[in-house]
């Protein structure tokens, strides 16, 4: 990405552990990148987080439900979402369960416009899917 770029960080969780642990022992610090997965079934916006091991990408995970509507058009329009470890495995906060591993996300884009509106949008959307499963 070249040129002026403009981030927004904020925390979050990799979601699926108990589905990819098998393959992944995550470390803290560990930088993970993410892409679009548009074959998932479950989420038609699934944003995958990926570990490059042997100059491979390994699934590892995907970004929350609650915001992958965002993430995914944020990916689609140039931005790049770069996954910190930031802590051990946990029982996922999302309304489906599970296994997480908490994390530090890092959205840069060169359009500033996108990058600013980041907070107010994903906060509308945890709230939907909030509401969608009962939990608000």
């Amino acid at each position: 990405m070249g040129g002026t770029t403009f981030t927004y960080e904020m925390e979050s969780e990799i979601r699926g552990f108990h589905v990819y642990g098998q393959t992944w022992r995550p470390t803290i610090g560990d930088l993970l990148s993410t892409d679009r997965e548009q074959a998932n079934e479950d989420d038609k916006f699934a944003v995958a987080v990926y570990r490059t091991h042997l100059n491979e990408n390994e699934l590892v995970g995907h970004l929350p439900a609650e915001f992958s509507r965002i993430a995914a058009y944020f990916i689609q329009n140039g931005g790049e979402i770069v996954c910190k470890v930031t802590g051990k495995r946990v029982h996922s906060k999302g309304p489906r369960g599970g296994l997480a591993i908490p994390c530090k996300l890092r959205w840069t884009s060169s359009n500033k416009k996108h990058v600013r509106r980041l907070d107010k949008l994903i906060a509308t959307e945890k709230s939907k899917i909030l509401q969608r499963y009962g939990l608000v």
